[in-house]
């Protein structure tokens, strides 16, 4: 590409003139289909006239864009890199679309939450009591959903903030609010929870009931075993982290959780629990929002409201850990 063409598309981002653009979507269409029949029926217009689109793109910025050959057409050097900018403007645009719907579709006031399914039930109902009071305008949207789920949803703007363990985003994207230790949860009083210091090589042997491979406690928890040389005995996988809990609870068998996971059962007496001492697995607990850019005042307010209640449920944690603290 000459000089001059560098500069004229650097003027695009400078205010300068840019190109008609459903002249530049026509022309990301032929790039992409390599053909202009092909093109002209994605785009439902007549041959023609998207030949002449692309003429007159041509003619406007002062290149060739593509050379024919025997299968269709083919972009030329110059015309690739015209793509590069094109794309990018195109995605720019897109994004801004899909933003202005979104806000389109939710008043001001609105804050989308993205959660997992375990945090939903351990930490909702506090954040929920605590926004009522302290911001009553601010209207609440939960959406359940894996961290897969949670990340193309953040990306894609449809929800404005997501609670989750440990979640591959950008670094200022996300706020870590705690390490949530893991635990040992069976029914209350039962004697392998009170007999003393509880490490990963007394659990040797110790059947347990765990979430299914592929979840990220499974996998927390066979990596801290496989460090420590421990074998695990699982006796029993199970999906959902409810019915884990209900079973441990029952005396059906016992757990390794995080504590925010089963802080709820735990207050109530309705699960034992027994800290884990020197090296054990631990989750971090991270608030992600969808931009890096200012936030809304009602997602600023959520956040703090996420963040006070998940730092209190981890100061009881510590409490019942070492009661005499």
């Amino acid at each position: 590409m000459s000089r001059s063409d560098i500069e004229y598309f650097d003027s695009w981002n400078a205010g300068g003139n840019v190109p008609d653009f459903r002249r530049l979507q026509c022309f990301a269409e032929v790039a992409r289909m390599r053909s202009i029949t092909r093109a002209a029926t994605a785009l439902h217009i007549e041959q023609p006239a998207l030949s002449r689109q692309i003429k007159l793109l041509e003619q406007e910025i002062g290149v060739r864009l593509f050379h024919r050959n025997g299968r269709g057409v083919e972009l030329t050097e110059q015309g690739a890199n015209v793509l590069t900018r094109v794309s990018r403007l195109l995605q720019e645009v897109e994004s801004a679309e899909q933003d202005i719907k979104a806000m389109k579709a939710a008043p001001l006031t609105a804050v989308r939450l993205g959660v997992q399914p375990s945090l939903s039930h351990a930490l909702l109902a506090p954040v929920i009591q605590r926004l009522r009071h302290v911001a009553p305008e601010v209207v609440l949207r939960v959406v359940e959903a894996t961290s897969i789920q949670l990340v193309e949803s953040l990306q894609s703007r449809q929800i404005d903030l997501a609670l989750a363990y440990a979640l591959p985003l950008e670094t200022d994207q996300v706020t870590c609010l705690q390490e949530d230790e893991v635990c040992l949860v069976g029914p209350p009083e039962d004697p392998e929870l009170t007999r003393g210091p509880v490490t990963l090589r007394r659990l040797a042997g110790l059947r347990l009931i765990l979430p299914s491979r592929g979840l990220l406690v499974r996998e927390f928890v066979e990596n801290a075993f496989a460090d420590v040389g421990v074998p695990l005995c699982v006796d029993m996988e199970v999906d959902a982290i409810g019915p884990i809990i209900e079973l441990a609870a029952a005396g059906r068998g016992y757990s390794l959780l995080p504590y925010m996971l089963v802080h709820r059962e735990v207050e109530a007496g309705q699960l034992g629990l027994a800290v884990l001492e020197g090296p054990a697995p631990k989750l971090p607990l991270v608030l992600a929002r969808a931009s890096c850019g200012t936030l809304r005042a009602p997602e600023r307010l959520v956040m703090d409201v996420v963040t006070t209640e998940a730092r209190a449920i981890r100061r009881i944690g510590a409490r019942k850990a070492s009661p005499n603290k």
